[in-house]
């Protein structure tokens, strides 16, 4: 049995739905191939917000989900930081605990146990395209209609990973 439980969000998300919104209908005109959305800002601008709520409204149509937050924070604390992350997807997907030795081993076994899934993955805070290869390196490695997000303050990434749409947040206005 699939567990369906809504990320934490603020109370209050004020403005919040015309983004979610526009990103949803990219996501909708993509649905037929693995689509990867890119969310850029800088910090606080809303990015992990936005995602967790578009995270919210469409999780229960994919067979598997993972939202793996703070990339940036995990891979900073430890040289084994890219498996641990590894370890999490696996885990939040196949629900089972797999043990990945090395960051080679981590994406054959991604690649092996995700390839026929629809998975919604959402990858926050990251930094470095080496956390994004390591993840989400190759859109073969999911099932058709699989969604990722990725948020950053670096858009270079996404377009060296070359995501389907990159949205940008930007800063709040007076209103």
């Amino acid at each position: 049995m699939l567990a369906y439980e809504d990320l934490y969000i603020t109370d209050v998300p004020v403005g919040l739905d015309s983004h979610v919104k526009r990103v949803i209908g990219c996501i909708e005109n993509n649905s037929t191939k693995v689509c990867m959305i890119g969310i850029w800002g800088m910090g606080g601008s809303g990015k992990t917000t936005l995602a967790k709520t578009i995270y919210n409204r469409i999780y229960r149509t994919f067979i598997g989900k993972s939202f793996i937050e703070n990339i940036k924070e995990v891979c900073g604390r430890s040289r084994r930081g890219h498996i641990r992350l590894q370890e999490n997807l696996l885990h939040d997907v196949v629900k089972s605990r797999l043990k990945v030795g090395s960051v080679g081993t981590g994406r054959s076994v991604i690649e092996n146990e995700l390839s026929r899934k629809k998975l919604l993955i959402v990858v926050d805070d990251v930094n470095e395209f080496g956390q994004l290869e390591n993840l989400c390196g190759n859109r073969e490695w999911f099932g058709q209609g699989s969604v990722i997000i990725i948020t950053t303050r670096d858009v270079h990434l996404l377009n060296r990973l070359k995501v389907n749409y990159v949205y940008k947040m930007d800063g709040m206005n007076e209103k």
